[in-house]
């Protein structure tokens, strides 16, 4: 049977006599360095073989595994090579070199610089120290060339920049732009140690001249135009309870500054909050280009809106009206009216019982008054307080059902002895978007009166005589029997003269009950006619103009204007 040879050529171990291997000895690595002392003239190998029967030969002579081979002379520097070759029993061989460096007798190895230095005033990134040696250096955009001037801390150590002979303290050749990185290399005298310094340059442009900006933002409002580097000049809203902003303004160019009303902010960053007064608001946004001399300025003008709140003090019933509309200077208003039905405190006196308050008027704000429908420009934030009538006197106060009170009979009466009219959105014409008649078909109800106190009985006539003669449609005293209203179920078609009161005290505006010459008219009345319930024949019954102001005899089946009222 045939032998199996080894073709182990491994070394299980190799060592010099004098210095240590470099990296530590493994039997797969091939390649080792040694450093040994310049007074070290020779060493000696020591090869041991791992594999059975294999030999070894150092610089081609057999050595045995595991004893020292040597001596072998060394030169000074870094050519002393020694070659280790292992041929297993199959015949295969696998070589290890061994480089020797014998140091230079008493030569420095000193590989620092004391200092580098760069033309054109081109500064270093840190600042120069022998322990760093990477810097980064930008050059002015005029500079179209640059030396480097490097200098030794040994006078015996050899400079090279980018790969040119320098001497210690001598300037380079020139570096043309364009070049990317400064290569200093420093050879100790002992020709052994060497230390590299790099620079990497960054050449610069010309500065730009560029003061645009690329975008330009609010933290509240819109601008209007929309951003466009090209245009200057915006405008932006915001509401009433907007009290600061922040400027977030981004520069084109680089190198640009800006600044926002003065206040200098990085590009793409928000400015400091600025304060909004109500009205206009200026805000300057200056950019000045890296060339330190183009300049630009973004105008902003922001206004914050005016508003106008409605306060509701002093009242006990009822809601102020909310105005949401923003208004610019100068815009035209209208004051609104008693929309959510603000009703004053209650009348005293002798009247201190009666369930009658105080009736809406008018704003104030403190130093003007307004009234509903008036409208004027605006210059500023309003606030409107509500004003009520004062006083003990009831006409056109409020009753208790929240009608307008337009008589007072003096002294309890069997009927009671106030009258209140229902406000306008109980007419028939906003209820039922049309007028309505007395009586259709037509037919005598008999014993209707006309005085004060007796609308509610003429109502209840008219009410039984229509249980026995059904009407097409509703009619007036129907319409308002039928009412409900303020949490009362109690109202009634006027009597003639009910309704002449309404007229005098509510509606005509001068010479009242009370004597009073003249007074705003209350209780939107339409300027048409009115039904009482107080009929006249078989045919007609009384009513009133409210436009102006006579009663006359009109026909039942025609369409008139109706408003309930209540007696308490």
């Amino acid at each position: 049977q045939q032998e199996i040879l080894s073709d182990n050529a491994d070394l299980s171990g190799l060592s010099l006599s004098q210095g240590a291997l470099s990296p530590g000895f493994d039997a797969n690595k091939t390649i080792y360095i040694a450093e040994v002392s310049y007074n070290i003239e020779s060493v000696e190998v020591t090869p041991t073989v791992a594999g059975d029967s294999a030999t070894v030969t150092v610089n081609g002579t057999e050595v045995p595994s595991g004893t020292a081979f040597g001596p072998i002379e060394l030169d000074y520097g870094i050519d002393n090579l020694i070659y280790v070759v292992v041929t297993a029993q199959s015949g295969a061989t696998k070589v290890y070199a061994v480089v020797v460096n014998r140091l230079f007798e008493h030569q420095s190895d000193n590989a620092n610089l004391a200092n580098l230095v760069l033309s054109a005033d081109t500064a270093l990134d840190p600042v120069f120290s022998s322990d760093d040696s990477t810097y980064t250096a930008e050059v002015a955009h005029e500079v179209s060339s640059i030396t480097a001037t490097p200098t030794a801390e040994s006078t015996t150590a050899k400079i090279k920049v980018n790969g040119n002979q320098v001497i210690s303290g001598s300037s380079s050749w020139p570096i043309a732009r364009g070049t990317t990185a400064i290569n200093v290399e420093v050879v100790a005298q002992n020709g052994v140690t060497t230390k590299i310094y790099t620079v990497v340059l960054t050449w610069l442009d010309a500065p730009s001249n560029n003061a645009d900006l690329v975008g330009l933002s609010l933290s509240q409002g819109i601008l209007d135009p929309l951003f466009d580097r090209n245009t200057t000049d915006y405008h932006a809203e915001v509401p009433s309870n907007i009290s600061s902003l922040t400027v977030t303004p981004i520069t084109a160019g680089a190198g640009a500054a800006v600044k926002v009303n003065g206040q200098a902010v990085q590009s793409g960053t928000a400015s400091p909050g600025i304060a909004l007064e109500p009205g206009t608001n200026y805000i300057y946004v200056e950019v000045t280009a890296q060339d330190n001399t183009t300049k630009k300025t973004y105008n902003v003008q922001v206004t914050k809106l005016f508003t106008v709140t409605y306060v509701s003090e002093g009242h006990t019933s009822g809601t102020a009206p909310a105005d949401t509309t923003g208004y610019r200077y100068n815009d035209p208003f209208t004051v609104l009216g008693n929309t959510g039905n603000l009703i004053g405190q209650y009348v005293g006196g002798a009247h201190a019982d009666s369930g009658i308050r105080q009736s809406f008027v008018r704003w104030t704000d403190g130093t003007n008054y307004y009234l509903p429908g008036q409208t004027f420009n605006i210059e500023k934030n309003m606030t409107l307080h509500a004003v009520y009538t004062t006083g003990n006197n009831v006409l056109r106060k409020i009753g208790p059902a929240g009608g307008w009170v337009f008589y007072d009979h003096g002294s309890e009466a069997s009927w009671g002895r106030y009258l209140e009219a229902a406000p306008a959105s109980t007419d028939a014409s906003a209820v039922l978007g049309q007028t309505i008649m007395w009586q259709y078909p037509v037919g005598r109800v008999w014993n209707t009166d006309s005085r004060i106190g007796y609308g509610r009985s003429n109502t209840q006539r008219i009410m039984a005589w229509l249980a026995s003669n059904p009407q097409g449609d509703i009619i007036a005293a129907q319409f308002c029997d039928e009412l409900s209203y303020g949490g009362y179920n109690d109202w009634f078609l006027p009597s003639q003269d009910e309704l002449n009161k309404m007229w005098v005290n509510l509606a005509r505006g001068t010479n009242d009950d009370d004597g009073i010459a003249t007074y705003s008219p209350v209780g939107d009345f339409r300027r048409d006619i009115y039904w009482s319930s107080t009929e006249s024949d078989r045919d007609g019954a009384m009513g009133r103009s409210f436009f102006h102001g006579e009663a006359a005899y009109f026909w039942k089946q025609f369409g008139r204007q109706v408003r309930a009222v209540r007696a308490f």
